[in-house]
């Protein structure tokens, strides 16, 4: 029987997505127990302070529905862990560092070939002019996509929480509106990016999100592949994939990206196409892309760099010819 210490977690009780009680458990082990409490300690060690108390009591169980195939983890932070979490064991100065080196030209390159992408869509669907285009960034974070939303002449909104992020939105004219707000107004373009893992209620946020949408709604989660059988035939490990990437410099392998579709006390949620599927037919939507497309300029400013930027194309075009789903979903209202 799973355990959880009610004054700071409470339970899942039903599927998230479809509510359904027909739910099967694969993997369970108390937060402060060895390999999980390994893996949250390596997680948040160069990051900051974890406070064992607040897990002490609570088992970290997965479980997977039987109809839509959502994993998720069934005892799930309350409002109070969650600020702990993201603003203690998550310290705002190293992520306002990690976030700084994160403004590099190739990113501002990968990031405004997407949106130059979505903003096409926009207009072969309603006409819009970049300019005219009302564009929702659903968990701000640091701004990067917003700033490029803003550059291409949108109107940008955007939902957050803190105040050192609210003013980083006002310093480059994003507005930051409430959950509530969100629910009187219309936007073009609907932008979430690495959010819905972390949703004590996705159904709901994507109900509201949904209803919403006049043009694209983006979509873009971690996929947990093959997690099942990960976690069979290795089951959970004791280091976190971040922290050997930051010791060691590695690459994440596809079994790093996979157990990161399930981190403990952040990742409540992991998508399959089928929990999509439910969730485009229950609320009005269909998918129109599982692609994640971009456009990659050319750098012609001498031969070194021509031939760079001719192989950054290249990739790019490879990647989209994959089949496989890779958790990225463009939809539009059916």
């Amino acid at each position: 029987m799973s355990h959880c210490n009610t004054k700071f977690f409470f339970e899942r009780a039903v599927c998230p997505i479809c509510a359904s009680r027909a739910t099967s458990k694969i993997y369970e082990c108390g937060l402060t127990s060895s390999p999980i409490k390994d893996l949250i300690s390596s997680h948040y060690r160069s990051q900051g302070i974890v406070d064992w108390s607040l897990f002490d009591g609570t088992d970290y169980e997965l479980r997977k529905c039987d109809d839509c195939k959502l994993i998720y983890q069934k005892n799930v932070p309350n409002d109070h862990v969650l600020d702990r979490i993201y603003n203690e064991m998550i310290a705002p100065d190293g992520l306002d560092r990690l976030e700084e080196e994160r403004l590099t030209i190739d990113n501002f390159e990968r990031l405004a070939g997407e949106l130059g992408v979505l903003f096409r869509w926009c207009a072969r669907i309603n006409g819009k002019h970049p300019s005219k285009i009302r564009f929702l960034d659903y968990g701000f974070g640091h701004g990067r996509w917003a700033r490029i939303a803003r550059a291409l002449g949108a109107t940008v909104f955007a939902t957050e929480t803190g105040d050192a992020k609210k003013a980083i939105a006002a310093g480059i004219g994003v507005e930051i509106i409430s959950d509530d707000d969100i629910d009187r107004m219309r936007f073009d373009i609907v932008h979430t990016e690495q959010v819905f893992e972390h949703l004590v209620d996705p159904a709901g946020t994507f109900k509201r999100l949904s209803a919403a949408t006049d043009g694209i709604f983006k979509l873009a989660v971690p996929h947990h592949r093959n997690l099942e059988a990960t976690l069979a035939s290795k089951g959970i490990p004791k280091e976190s994939p971040f922290h050997q990437k930051q010791i060691t410099g590695r690459r994440l392998s596809m079994a790093d990206y996979t157990y990161i579709s399930i981190l403990p006390l952040e990742h409540l949620n992991t998508y399959s196409p089928k929990t999509i599927d439910y969730l485009t037919r229950e609320n009005g939507m269909r998918v129109v892309s599982t692609k994640r497309k971009s456009s990659v300029a050319l750098v012609p400013t001498d031969l070194g760099s021509l031939v760079r930027s001719s192989l950054k194309a290249g990739a790019m075009a490879a990647k989209m010819s994959l089949p496989r789903d890779t958790g990225y979903y463009l939809m539009t209202p059916a």
